[in-house]
């Protein structure tokens, strides 16, 4: 488990959003505890399944199969659909804030 301050983590993030509300995204990295949406990077040479809270995990990039993860994965080299995915994550979480 993560030790920082989700609390405040979390209002970062919510100053970062307000802080560039032209922006469909917002890549951050290192907040893998946190409930938010997050894609988790998962190489074979150092781990078999995903690390991170799997609340708001919506993707895992890997080298491994969909069916060893166990979720949604797709590999290193498909990045149209790495780019669909954080997309299609992006308008879900618009149309809840509407």
């Amino acid at each position: 488990p993560d030790t920082q301050d989700t609390s405040g983590t979390i209002r970062l993030l919510r100053e970062l959003t307000c802080a560039f509300p032209e922006a469909d995204v917002i890549l951050a990295e290192g907040l893998k505890g946190l409930p938010v949406p997050k894609i988790e990077v998962v190489r074979s040479a150092i781990s078999q399944k995903p690390a991170s809270n799997p609340e708001g995990r919506f993707l895992v990039v890997s080298d491994l199969s969909q069916a060893e993860i166990g979720e949604k994965t797709l590999s290193f080299d498909d990045l149209e659909g790495i780019a669909d995915e954080i997309l299609q994550n992006a308008r879900r979480l618009e149309q809840m804030t509407i």
